[in-house]
C-alpha cells in the first residue's frame, strides 16, 4: 500500500466517529422514541406494531383463549386518543380487521372477553361510523402456492444487474405492479417503515446519480431511478439502530425481483456516503429529513436494439465459503 493510499485510508477512519455522531443526531431527532418526532407518524407506527401482535397471536398453532389483552387494552386506548387524520387510516382498518377476528375466534372457542368487548363494540361502531374496511387479522393461502415452483427458481436463478437500459419511461400502470409485488417483502412487525421516491426521464435522474457517484460509464442512459429509504419515525432506541437498513435492503431485493418478473432490468446502487452528501441527495430530491437513504435503483426496459442483455459476470462464492451447518 502506497503511503499516499494509506493517508486516505486513516482519513476515512477519522472521519467514522464524526459520521457517527450525526448518525445519532438523527436518530434523536426523528426516531420514535424522540420527543421530537412528528406525532402523527409516531402514533401510527405503535398502532401498526401493536394491531400486528393481535394477528400475530392469531396466527399461531394454537393461540391462546383471550391472548394480549393488556397490548389489545392499550391500542384501544392509542385510537381512542388519537385523531383519525388520512395518515391513521391505514393503521385503524388494521386494527379493525384483527380485532373482529380477534372477537370471532375468542366467541368460536367460548371464551369469555366481556372485560374488554364494550371497549371493542366501541371501536368498531367508529368504525362503522367513519366508513372503514376491516383490513387485518390472518388469511388462508393455497399451500400449493407457497410449495416448489420451477418458474420462481427460474426468476430467481436468473436475477442480475442491468446497466443497458432502453430510454422509455416506465408509466405509472406498471409502477403500480411493481410495487403491489414489491410490498409483499418481510418488515419487522410489520411496520412498513420502507418509501420509495421514483424518478423518470435523465433531467431527472442523472443529477441524482451524479451525487450518488457510484453508475459512471451508464449513468447518462438511465430512464428511470428508484431512491429507497426508510422512515426513522418508525424505529426508535439503541437496539434499532440499524433495522431501518435491514427493512430497506429487504425491501430492496423485493423490488429488483418484481421488476425481473415484470420484464424489467435494474441495478442496485450503492448509498455508502457521508452524511452530508446524503443532505444533498435528500434537498435535491425533496426527501424529507426523517427518512435515512438505504439505496438507489437504476431500472427499465432492456435495450430494445439488443436481442441478449450483457451482464457483469458476478461469480459467487463457493457454497462451501459461504454455508455453515452446525
Amino acid at each position: 500500500m502506497s503511503p499516499l493510499t494509506r493517508f486516505r485510508a486513516l482519513g476515512s477512519l477519522a472521519a467514522l466517529p464524526i459520521e457517527y455522531f450525526i448518525d445519532s443526531l438523527l436518530a434523536f431527532r426523528y426516531s420514535k422514541a424522540s420527543p421530537f418526532a412528528p406525532g402523527s407518524m409516531s402514533s401510527f407506527y405503535d398502532i401498526i406494531l401493536l394491531a400486528h401482535t393481535v394477528e400475530k397471536g392469531l396466527s399461531q398453532p394454537s393461540p391462546r383463549p383471550g391472548f394480549g389483552k393488556l397490548k389489545i387494552r392499550k391500542l384501544l386506548d392509542l385510537l381512542h386518543r388519537t385523531y383519525w387524520s388520512n395518515s391513521i387510516l391505514f393503521a385503524a382498518e388494521k386494527s379493525y380487521g384483527a380485532l373482529l377476528e380477534y372477537v370471532s375466534w375468542n366467541d368460536q372457542h367460548g371464551y369469555n372477553i366481556n372485560d374488554i368487548r364494550p371497549l371493542l363494540i366501541s371501536f368498531f361502531k367508529r368504525c362503522e361510523h367513519e366508513h372503514l374496511h376491516p383490513n387485518g387479522g390472518t388469511k388462508i393461502l393455497d399451500i400449493k402456492s407457497v410449495m416448489h415452483s420451477q418458474s420462481a427458481i427460474d426468476l430467481l436463478s436468473c436475477r442480475f444487474s442491468g446497466r443497458i437500459y432502453s430510454p422509455l419511461l416506465i408509466d405509472e400502470k406498471l409502477l403500480a405492479s411493481i410495487f403491489l409485488l414489491a410490498q409483499r417483502a418481510p418488515s419487522q412487525c410489520n411496520r412498513q417503515s420502507v418509501r420509495v421516491h421514483c424518478f423518470r426521464g435523465k433531467e431527472n435522474v442523472l443529477p441524482l446519480l451524479k451525487l450518488q457517484r457510484g453508475a459512471a460509464g451508464f449513468d447518462e442512459f438511465v430512464p428511470n431511478l428508484f431512491v429507497i429509504t426508510s422512515d426513522m419515525v418508525a424505529w426508535s432506541g439503541a437496539n434499532a439502530r440499524n433495522q431501518a437498513f435491514v427493512d430497506g435492503g429487504l425491501f430492496s431485493m423485493q423490488l429488483a425481483l418484481s421488476c425481473s418478473a415484470l420484464g424489467l432490468i435494474s441495478c442496485p446502487l450503492n448509498l455508502a456516503i457521508s452524511n452530508l452528501r446524503e443532505l444533498r441527495i435528500k434537498h435535491l430530491a425533496g426527501i424529507p429529513q426523517s427518512e435515512r437513504l438505504i439505496m438507489m435503483m437504476s431500472f427499465g426496459y432492456p435495450a430494445s436494439s439488443h436481442s441478449e442483455v450483457i451482464a457483469a459476470h458476478s461469480a459467487r462464492l463457493p457454497l462451501n465459503m459461504v454455508l455453515k451447518v452446525h
